[in-house]
């Protein structure tokens, strides 16, 4: 890679049981490029220590040297109190209220933008994605 690129941020998905899983699939069928992404469900058996070293290892393996973008299912649950144990010694930004469109949009955005900067576009074109129908009517 030459200095004056960026690095891509890897992205982790992270929920309460496969909802993850299942976005991620999901992306997969729309033919999104899922190279560099992960999902990590926490199970109803899961051993916490064991799921947050899980979550430690992911991130270490998908940092390129952009960061990593963990997109949790639910604020204050406990991936999301997992991933931000973890941001004073990993390079992440935690997005809750995980969504497929926040996905995708993480993805069309991650080789572009910086990786604060990505979390704030998801954030925002998350926010865009919801619509009620009869608006479009």
């Amino acid at each position: 890679m030459k200095s004056d690129q960026m690095s891509t941020a890897g992205i982790l998905l992270l929920s309460h049981g496969t909802l993850c899983e299942g976005v991620l699939d999901a992306m997969r069928v729309l033919g999104c490029d899922t190279e560099q992404i992960c999902a990590i469900p926490l199970d109803i058996d899961s051993e916490l220590d064991a799921y947050t070293q899980q979550v430690s290892q992911a991130i270490d393996a998908l940092d390129n040297g952009g960061g990593v973008l963990v997109i949790v299912d639910l604020l204050g649950g406990t991936p999301f109190n997992r991933a931000c144990m973890l941001r004073e010694e990993k390079n992440i930004e935690v997005l809750a209220g995980m969504s497929l469109p926040m996905c995708i949009s993480a993805l069309d955005f991650r080789r572009t933008e910086a990786l604060a900067t990505l979390a704030e576009t998801c954030k925002r074109e998350a926010k865009e994605a919801v619509i009620n129908v009869k608006d479009l009517l």
